[in-house]
């Protein structure tokens, strides 16, 4: 393949449970299917603020 789609797994305003790895796990068949060839995936920590912070 010399073109692929990546998408961008991670927006500002994730659910702070710990959990949205998991879920982007889940779905990577269904994000194959449709086309992504690759995702970008969040850091694996937050920000200064803690949990809640939009990194």
């Amino acid at each position: 393949m010399i073109h692929g789609a990546m998408l961008q797994g991670f927006e500002w305003y994730l659910i702070a449970d710990g959990k949205h790895w998991q879920r982007l796990y889940k779905e990577a068949k269904n994000l194959h299917k449709a086309g992504f060839t690759a995702i970008w995936l969040p850091p694996a920590y937050k920000g200064n603020g803690g949990i809640n912070d939009t990194g």
